[in-house]
């Protein structure tokens, strides 16, 4: 091995460490990726391009798996942050449910970075809402519910603490106002329709907070509609 490529290779494993901890959020410093674009094109030789070979699914399992990797707590952090961040991109349209979960896992990137939260807690609550996740999708798969009522189940447990069972039956009863507006989310008239509905069936549950509520759950799946 020639004396530099063990330096560079500590250059990449920094750059990879600091992408994959800020990236979306805070962008890496461009002088360094220059000098980086520099060595590669100096001292590497490029190959025709292949199909991938390997692909994984991210999901509660392979979440799990690095919190138990061997790794420091900071990293392990890093790794959960960017890999719910995914997540979230990638099913949150078809997973509505995903997206608080995703607000979560952002509010606590920002907590850490600004030293609010140390490693050990902010791995904790990250491992809690893996656990929740896993959760969540053992119990998609038993429900026939569409994914905004899924959304609605959810919700209602995990921002209003009600007992599962209560949940997804509230849930079922709106998934026909779902079925009747589908196009509510690009349709004002729609949209006033299916309002009304959820206020019916929400404020036997809920009448003083009704009207937040549907505000809060309209908002929600709208994020996922976008």
């Amino acid at each position: 091995m020639r004396p530099f490529l063990e330096d560079y290779q500590r250059l990449v494993e920094m750059y990879r460490l600091l992408r994959g901890a800020y990236e979306p959020h805070v962008p890496v410093d461009r002088s360094f990726l220059r000098k980086t674009a520099e060595i590669v094109q100096k001292h590497t030789h490029g190959r025709p391009p292949q199909e991938p070979k390997d692909t994984y699914e991210i999901g509660p399992e392979a979440l799990l798996a690095l919190t138990q990797a061997e790794k420091p707590d900071t990293v392990k952090v890093f790794n959960l942050l960017r890999e719910l961040h995914r997540l979230v991109e990638a099913k949150g349209r078809e997973a509505p449910h995903l997206i608080p979960i995703g607000e979560r896992a952002e509010a606590l990137r920002r907590a850490f970075e600004e030293r609010q939260l140390s490693s050990q807690q902010a791995l904790a609550e990250l491992e809690g809402l893996v656990r929740q996740l896993k959760e969540a999708e053992e119990e998609r798969r038993k429900t026939r519910l569409s994914k905004e009522a899924f959304a609605v189940a959810w919700w209602l447990r995990v921002q209003k603490g009600w007992p599962p069972e209560e949940a997804l039956d509230l849930a079922a009863r709106v998934e026909a106002s779902f079925r009747s507006f589908p196009h509510w989310a690009t349709s004002s008239a729609q949209e006033r329709e299916l309002r009304r509905e959820l206020y019916k069936v929400l404020a036997k549950a809920s009448p003083k907070e009704v009207v937040a509520w549907v505000n809060a759950l309209l908002a929600l799946l709208r994020r996922a509609a976008e």
